[in-house]
């Protein structure tokens, strides 16, 4: 009986490597050259978009785009938005269906 515990508890931390590997082929393979490959892949699943940061130059009182740099960036300046962040259900502010995938996914991968 007591082999059967032990021979358990082996497995069982066996177990985790392999669901951990497993877990890694589920990466997107637009996210490759991403710093955070999972948060990436997390976002691109559940409705998120890779975008370029906005960079904004003062003229005056007005702020005006810069226009966007050469493709020679690394995909690490991009950023992950979201359609809506937030939406209203009775009169309670909740998460939207998109953002609140997006953390049960990086739950799943074992993040916070």
């Amino acid at each position: 009986m007591r082999s059967f515990f032990i021979g358990a508890v082996v497995v069982g931390l066996c177990a985790v490597p392999m669901v951990r590997s497993a877990s890694a082929q589920d990466i997107d393979p637009r996210c490759s050259a991403m710093r955070d490959k999972v948060a990436c892949s997390c976002a691109l699943q559940n409705g998120g978009r890779l975008t370029r940061p906005v960079e904004l130059t003062r003229r005056g009182w007005r702020l005006v785009r810069r226009e966007p740099q050469q493709s020679d960036q690394p995909l690490d300046r991009e950023k992950i938005s979201f359609p809506a962040k937030f939406r209203w259900t009775g009169w309670r502010l909740r998460p939207s269906p998109a953002l609140q995938g997006y953390l049960n996914c990086m739950h799943a991968h074992g993040r916070r």
